[in-house]
């Protein structure tokens, strides 16, 4: 199988875990509320509320569907005040249902590229 179109370069994520945490999160960036539905995968991203480089972990519950844009400009800053509250919300989502629709929606992809 050649690479999912829901999966960028990077591959610190399995790609349904990055699928269904972007499917939890609805498409929607965290910071400026921006529909990503339907971009190029090099624009969406997912951004941890606690940094790496602060000891934050892949925990999908550390872990938010954000544009390039803003996760470029956040860097490894805290999120701002006015945001924690929306993004720990989401991220509180258990993400099981996710996967299990992440986990089909993928499957059905492989299935197109093998009858073409």
């Amino acid at each position: 199988m050649k690479q999912s179109k829901y999966q960028p370069l990077g591959r610190w994520i399995r790609v349904d875990k990055r699928l269904a945490i972007y499917l939890r999160d609805r498409w929607t960036c965290g910071l400026c509320g921006k529909n990503l539905e339907g971009l190029p995968r090099r624009q969406i991203t997912l951004d941890h509320i606690i940094p790496k480089s602060r000891q934050g972990g892949n925990d999908p519950t550390n872990i938010y569907t954000c544009c390039i844009e803003c996760n470029a400009s956040r860097q490894d800053k805290p999120l701002p005040a006015d945001k924690e509250q929306h993004i720990k919300k989401i991220t509180s989502r258990p993400l099981e249902p996710y996967l299990w629709k992440a986990r089909k929606m993928l499957e059905d992809e492989k299935s197109r590229e093998s009858e073409s």
